[in-house]
């Protein structure tokens, strides 16, 4: 009797489900900071500029 493939997920493949939606949180947090630093840097290149 075949048994239903959610029954059958390992706790291997849930860690390794856990750890791929880690690292790709982390890759959002971290492109968002540099988004976040680049366009601060620009505001305050500008007013130095006197803009």
């Amino acid at each position: 009797m075949p048994v239903p493939t959610m029954m059958t997920t390992t706790s291997f493949e849930l860690s390794m489900h856990a750890h791929i939606m880690a690292v790709a949180f982390a890759s959002l947090i971290l492109y968002a900071t540099v988004k976040w630093y680049c366009a601060r840097k620009a505001v305050n290149d500008l007013r130095k500029q006197g803009l």
